[in-house]
């Protein structure tokens, strides 16, 4: 990401859920994310993440997450096309 990050200079990230596999303890936190991507985030770079089905709940509340404690959530109503 950071070879990336010198041609594509991008200031977010979205995250698509299961981001912290193994444990939700604060060290696994510094471990799996805040240490890894410190580099992102001394350089002002914003992570967003949603929630996935191996992530605790309680990682809304992680602040470099940016979910501000709320879920992030999305519903559409689904559609059937004809493939004919």
């Amino acid at each position: 990401m950071l070879k990336a990050r010198l041609t594509y200079p991008f200031d977010f990230v979205i995250m698509l859920g299961d981001n912290i596999y193994g444990g939700s303890k604060p060290a696994d936190f510094d471990k799996k994310f805040a240490v890894p991507y410190k580099p992102f985030m001394d350089a002002g770079v914003k992570f967003y993440a949603a929630l996935g089905n191996h992530d605790d709940t309680n990682e809304r509340f992680y602040k470099p997450f940016n979910m501000n404690g709320k879920p992030i959530t999305h519903t559409r109503k689904a559609t059937c096309a004809s493939l004919y």
